[in-house]
C-alpha cells in the first residue's frame, strides 16, 4: 500500500494471463498481459522495488519481467533449470543483491542470481525428499537466510556464511515439521511483539535504548491439519529449531500460512487456510502469550493462498474457485471485513 491508499497487487489466472489491479476503494483498474507461460501460472512476487517481476510455471520455467512504460511489461529472462513444475517463488531483500529462490516438485530449492544485468545464475540447489512446496526469503536484519518447507515433512533453513573457509558457504538447518507433509512457510517479524513499546521484557540500561532480544521465527502449514510456530534455538553446532506451539482449529490440509509484517506493535497476526475453506487470522497480543483464533466467513470453496499487505494491514484471499478478495480489521468491531473482490476474466 503507497502513500496514496492505493493497493498494487498481481493475480495469475489459469489462462497464463497475469493481472495487475490498483484498487482504490472508489476506481478499480486492470492491465492485463501474457506471461508466455505454457502451462498454469502457480506463484507471481514482485521485487522489494517493485522494479522487477518473477513468475513459476507448470511449464518449468520461471520468467523476469520489468515494465516498460505504462501497462506494459518485457519478458527480460527465463531461468531454466528445474525438472517439474516450480510452485513457489521469492526474493530476498534488495541489500544482498538481485537473489531468487524456486520451490518445485522435482524436490529441488534453487537460489539463482543475478550475476549482470538480466543474467541470472544457479548459485546453490538443496535437495528434499519430496515435492518442494513453499519457499520464503527472512527478514534482513537475520542475514541471507532461506527457509523451505516440503511433502516429505521436513522443513529447512539456509543461511549463507561468507566466514565458511570451505566451498559450502550455505549452512542448513533441517528438521521434521508435519507428518504428511508441510505446504506452507512464512517468517516472522524480526522485531518480537510489542518491541518498541516499553515493557519489562526489554533490558534497558540508564540513557541507553532498550536491549531487545530479535529471534528468528518460523510458521508453518501442514497435511496434518495444524499450524505451528517455530523458534530457532542458539547451540554449540549452530542451533536448532524447537516447537513453540502448535494452533489447531482447521479441519482439513492447511494449504497456506503467513506472518502479517509488524512494526512494534503490542500484537502480531498470523493467517492460515485450507481445503476446509476457512482462512483463521491467530491474534498474539504479547510475545510470549497465547494465539486467539478468529474465523472468516466461509469460502466457497478450497482456500489455496493468503496474503499480507507490506504493512500487515490488508489480508489477500485466493480461492479453488478462481476469486480472490481484500479483508480488512474494522477498527470499531475488530471484525474482519471484505473490502474488494475480483473474478476471472471473461
Amino acid at each position: 500500500i503507497n502513500h496514496l491508499g492505493v493497493l498494487n497487487f498481481w493475480i495469475a489466472w489459469h489462462s497464463g494471463l497475469l493481472r495487475s489491479s490498483l484498487l482504490a476503494m472508489t476506481d478499480p483498474t486492470c492491465t492485463f498481459f501474457d506471461s508466455a507461460h505454457d502451462e498454469m501460472i502457480h506463484d507471481i512476487q514482485m521485487d522489494h522495488h517493485g522494479k522487477m517481476i518473477a513468475t513459476c510455471s507448470s511449464d518449468h520455467h520461471i520468467k523476469i519481467f520489468q515494465p516498460q512504460g505504462e501497462g506494459q511489461y518485457n519478458e527480460v529472462a527465463t531461468l531454466k533449470g528445474h525438472e517439474g513444475p516450480v510452485w513457489q517463488i521469492s526474493w530476498a531483500h534488495p541489500k544482498f543483491g538481485a537473489y531468487l529462490a524456486s520451490a518445485s516438485y522435482d524436490h529441488k530449492v534453487i537460489i539463482w542470481k543475478e550475476t549482470q544485468r538480466d543474467t541470472w545464475t544457479r548459485v546453490h540447489t538443496y535437495n528434499f525428499h519430496g515435492s518442494v512446496n513453499a519457499v520464503a526469503w527472512g527478514p534482513p536484519d537475520h542475514g541471507l537466510c532461506l527457509a523451505a518447507g516440503s511433502s516429505d515433512g521436513n522443513a529447512c533453513m539456509l543461511v549463507w556464511n561468507a566466514a565458511d573457509s570451505s566451498m559450502q558457504k550455505w549452512q542448513d538447518f533441517r528438521w521434521h515439521a508435519h507428518d504428511g507433509g508441510c505446504n506452507g512457510i512464512s517468517w516472522g517479524p524480526y522485531l518480537p511483539t510489542g518491541a518498541i513499546l516499553p515493557n519489562s521484557n526489554n533490558v534497558q540500561q540508564q540513557g541507553q535504548p532498550p536491549q531487545i532480544q530479535c529471534s528468528r521465527r518460523l510458521v508453518t502449514a501442514g497435511a496434518d491439519k495444524k499450524v505451528k510456530v517455530w523458534k530457532f534455538v542458539d547451540g554449540a553446532t549452530g542451533g536448532e529449531w524447537t516447537l513453540a506451539t502448535t494452533l489447531e482449529g482447521h479441519t482439513d490440509i492447511v494449504r497456506d500460512v503467513k506472518w502479517a509484517a509488524n512494526i512494534g506493535l503490542p500484537f502480531t497476526w498470523i493467517a492460515s487456510c485450507g481445503q476446509d475453506r476457512m482462512v483463521m487470522v491467530w491474534t498474539q497480543q504479547h510475545d510470549n502469550d497465547g494465539w486467539k483464533q478468529e474465523k472468516l466467513p466461509e469460502f466457497p470453496d478450497a482456500v489455496w493462498k493468503v496474503s499480507w499487505s507490506e504493512y500487515g494491514n490488508v489480508l489477500a484471499v485466493s480461492c479453488a474457485d478462481n476469486s480472490a478478495s481484500l479483508w480488512r480489521q474494522e477498527a470499531n468491531t475488530g471484525k474482519w471485513q471484505q473490502i474488494s473482490a475480483l473474478t476471472p476474466p471473461s
